[in-house]
């Protein structure tokens, strides 16, 4: 039986992505960030765990939404070219599951800003 898609964004996720988010939001509080975020995570369904990924957003990045927005592009990964494999994880930056409650976030936050 293959693996529910909602596994795919886990605890290991949400490290890789404070991982890459430190760097360049130097305000971030990546370990409170962990901290939410992983809470009760793995008694959520897949919606509710991106909704719940982009509440811990909303509560550890920078308040200043244009500084946060940054943060996020600068944090994502380069496109790979068609054939070649990505890096494993976040290695290369933001892509994949993670960028749902990312784009989440900018939804919610960015409402004056468009």
């Amino acid at each position: 039986m293959a693996e529910p898609f909602k596994n795919q964004i886990n605890a290991d996720l949400v490290r890789q992505a404070a991982a890459q988010l430190v760097p360049h939001a130097p305000s971030f509080d990546a370990k409170a960030f962990v901290r939410l975020a992983t809470r009760g995570l793995d008694a959520l369904e897949l919606k509710a765990r991106t909704l719940h990924l982009c509440a811990a957003l909303q509560e550890t990045m920078p308040r200043d939404f244009g500084t946060a927005a940054a943060a996020f592009e600068a944090a994502l990964a380069a496109p790979t070219a068609p054939g070649s494999e990505a890096p494993p994880g976040l290695q290369g930056g933001l892509r994949g599951w993670i960028l749902w409650p990312v784009g989440e976030y900018i939804a919610r936050q960015g409402q004056d800003q468009p």
